[in-house]
């Protein structure tokens, strides 16, 4: 059974495996408003309008799963990527990431869960509004981000970059994060409280994802980004990371 354990500066650890994996480490995002979206100026149209969201205290976990954790949890790693215990998981679906929240809540006592995507967005802006948490230029992503011109066409390891202001590793490039929300696309009639923003009248669900992956240029790790993939498809971009109310 998972063990929660409280540490200092508003950090929380879920263990799992018995202790013989590397535990699932928590930031507690603040409360707060933000705008999300960019400016229409852009030549993404699924990314505007912009719209202020207030979002509630919440807690995310400072890098993606790893396949090692996912191993602990669901029994078998189906990443295609392998070179270390510390690789983010990768050709994970949303049904299957899914799946990963629910068992380690209900082993664990908390109802663990993926972020919606204005949580998302909230805390990889830690309280920037800059294209990137940490600026305009892209000339400075290499210290923070995997992406094209530094992976070597593949993932890498968690928590190797510098990380946001809000302690968050990865995230942005290595994987696609998955999001609770079905995509949409614009914001038009989008929630203004951070809850996830479903539509289940498709036959055939595509779902958000964020932050860019390991293959992906500069453009597309900016924290405004935004794309989809169909919920039962797992490529070796995709991965997540996990939240929950507390």
């Amino acid at each position: 059974m998972p063990e929660v354990s409280a540490g200092i500066q508003s950090v929380l650890e879920i263990h799992i495996g018995g202790g013989l994996v590397p535990a699932l480490v928590f930031r507690r995002i603040p409360a707060g408003l933000f705008t999300m979206g960019s400016a229409s100026g852009l030549p993404h149209a699924s990314e505007g309008p912009e719209h202020i969201v207030e979002i509630s205290a919440f807690w995310m976990a400072d890098s993606p799963v790893t396949g090692t954790q996912y191993q602990a949890v669901m029994g078998h790693n189906p990443s295609r990527f392998d070179g270390g215990s510390d690789l983010p998981v990768d050709s994970v679906n949303w049904v299957e990431a899914c799946e990963f929240c629910s068992k380690l809540s209900d082993s664990g006592g908390k109802l663990v869960r993926l972020p919606s995507e204005a949580e998302w967005e909230y805390a990889c802006r830690a309280g920037s509004t800059t294209h990137y948490h940490f600026g305009d230029s892209p000339a400075e992503l290499s210290a923070f981000a995997w992406y094209e011109n530094n992976s070597g066409g593949h993932t890498a390891p968690v928590r190797r970059k510098k990380p946001n202001a809000w302690g968050l590793y990865d995230i942005i490039g290595s994987v696609w994060e998955w999001c609770l929300d079905s995509w949409h696309a614009g914001y038009t009639g989008a929630p203004r409280d951070g809850s996830p923003w479903l539509n289940t009248s498709y036959r055939r669900r595509p779902y958000c994802v964020r932050g860019g992956a390991w293959d992906m240029d500069a453009f597309r790790c900016r924290s405004s980004y935004r794309s989809y993939d169909w919920e039962e498809i797992g490529t070796d971009r995709n991965g997540f990371r996990v939240a929950f109310h507390g």
